[in-house]
């Protein structure tokens, strides 16, 4: 039986696709949902890439990316807004969670937490190139959870 749903959401089409996929896997099951999105956390060192730059330039990059991870934070915020609307109006508990970090640790991190019966995630479908060299998230999460996942493809 599913009683709770994870949804992670990244604005991506097949993301809004899965979260239209898991309003009717919940009306069946009477489930739980929350949708989760993740701001990445990015740090100065990532950027340099290992080079020491001057005291001023990493002030100024880490303000950069402080605003970044703000305005990510308010663009999922939005998104979330309304896709809790989508849920409300088909009466499906529903609930949003924002957190921060890495995109794949921390969907697996709340799938545990929550104790999810079911994650519900998109497949952007990335390049062979960008699979070489990131992996994908979706890919990632099949692997590692703990509970079912259903991967929604474009």
């Amino acid at each position: 039986m599913i009683n709770k749903i994870l949804v992670p959401v990244d604005g991506s089409e097949t993301s809004l696709q899965a979260a239209e996929t898991a309003i009717g896997i919940a009306k069946q099951n009477q489930a739980k949902v929350t949708l989760l999105s993740v701001v990445v956390q990015h740090t100065s060192n990532t950027l340099f890439g290992g080079v020491v730059p001057r005291a001023q330039a990493v002030l100024e990059t880490q303000d950069a990316l402080k605003k970044l991870m703000e305005s990510d934070r308010k663009g999922y915020t939005k998104i979330l807004d309304k896709l809790v609307q989508k849920f409300e109006e088909n009466q499906i508990p529903v609930e949003k969670v924002i957190r921060e970090g890495v995109a794949s640790e921390e969907i697996l991190a709340q799938s545990e937490e929550g104790k999810y019966d079911l994650i519900v995630i998109g497949n952007r479908g990335l390049s062979k190139t960008e699979k070489f060299f990131l992996g994908s998230v979706s890919e990632r999460i099949v692997r590692r959870a703990k509970c079912s996942v259903l991967v929604v493809k474009q």
